[in-house]
């Protein structure tokens, strides 16, 4: 879902801390790009004397990899393909993990009265096939595919004590996707390992799914930019602070597929069964990459007014919403406190 519109601009570029031999802490950086989930995932550790920062990122980097390893829907062993293959027979047994990713799915779904929706997947199918032929998806494939997308049909059994349980997808031929939010947890994971081994400032990036861990060590907060969607590279005049924060992105211009000459999103409206028009890109900054991840989806879903009025909604959540006008011009939204996030990009 989201996209590579974040980077970190570490603050070695605003600050001479960073740039000088020994800071005050003596924490140095360690950065490596990883591959997974279909994008590139950026680990930046900045570890205290006598914890190994290469381990640490590969550790983080390989909680990403477990939680692909339940969740992808291309890996016919996962457990989301299992739960795929058992629609409307059986009910699958599931890890802690995914057990906890569907449950905060199911949230995102019942508070956004659909617009959020884990059983996306089969209409996801059809307007990537119709990317691929050419051809605007018939009617009656339209509605077959639209009939499949209810996530009030899944079922859920825990067994407690964080031990998992059974998910059931009451009607055959359905499907979960968790394109939406997986991603988002994957960081959450790498960030949960990364505390466990001690570090307390790092940033984990899985392709614009970012979580900003504690702060710089010169003790400012991590400085993020988010790209400007209608060019490649540069980044939108005003960057974002962050501290002990995730901030996700899903847009239109990467991400998209052609039918006679014009660009579809690649992010299906659940209600209508078509692709999302009109919104450029939505950037949301949450307590947890879980949330951010699934937020972007669920407001480029409802637009700008009834996203905004959602995200206003739910406290330390905040979103900048771009819009296309007929025109072509851009109208950008924010929610009440977004502005205080934001510092005056000052390598501009």
């Amino acid at each position: 879902m989201t996209l590579l519109v974040f980077f970190a601009l570490l603050l070695s570029q605003l600050s001479g801390c960073a740039r000088k031999p020994q800071c005050p802490d003596k924490q140095m950086p360690y950065k490596q790009t990883f591959q997974a989930m279909g994008t590139f995932i950026v680990i930046t550790v900045y570890a205290p004397p006598g914890i190994a920062a290469e381990k640490a990122a590969q550790a983080a980097f390989q909680e990403i990899v477990n939680v692909d390893q339940l969740m992808s829907g291309y890996n016919p062993r996962s457990e989301l393909s299992r739960i795929n293959q058992c629609a409307g027979k059986s009910g699958v047994a599931v890890s802690p993990q995914l057990s906890e990713v569907l449950g905060r799915a199911e949230y995102f779904s019942r508070l956004s009265d659909g617009a959020f929706d884990p059983t996306i997947r089969p209409l996801v199918n059809l307007w990537r096939s119709a990317g691929r032929s050419g051809n605007t998806p018939d009617a009656d494939d339209l509605a077959d595919a639209q009939s499949l997308v209810n996530w009030q049909l899944i079922q859920t059994k825990t067994t407690g004590n964080g031990q998992g349980g059974t998910v059931s997808l009451l009607q055959p031929r359905m499907q979960l996707d968790l394109g939406g939010i997986a991603k988002g947890y994957a960081v959450d994971r790498a960030i949960e390992k990364l505390k466990q081994l001690g570090v307390t400032n790092a940033i984990v990036d899985a392709g614009g799914d970012l979580f900003a861990l504690g702060s710089h060590p010169n003790g400012r907060p991590w400085v993020v930019g988010v790209q400007d969607p209608t060019r490649e590279g540069p980044v939108l005049p005003d960057l974002l602070h962050l501290a002990d924060m995730a901030a996700a992105t899903s847009g239109d211009y990467r991400r998209y597929f052609e039918i006679d000459g014009k660009q579809f999103s690649h992010i299906i409206d659940p209600r209508t069964g078509k692709p999302v028009e009109h919104i450029a890109s939505v950037t949301v900054v949450a307590p947890s990459a879980t949330d951010a991840d699934a937020l972007a989806t669920t407001l480029t879903v409802l637009g700008p007014e009834d996203g905004m009025a959602l995200i206003n909604s739910i406290p330390v959540t905040e979103a900048m919403m771009i819009v296309r006008q007929p025109n072509g011009n851009l109208v950008t939204h924010r929610s009440d406190g977004f502005e205080e996030l934001q510092v005056k990009n000052e390598l501009n």
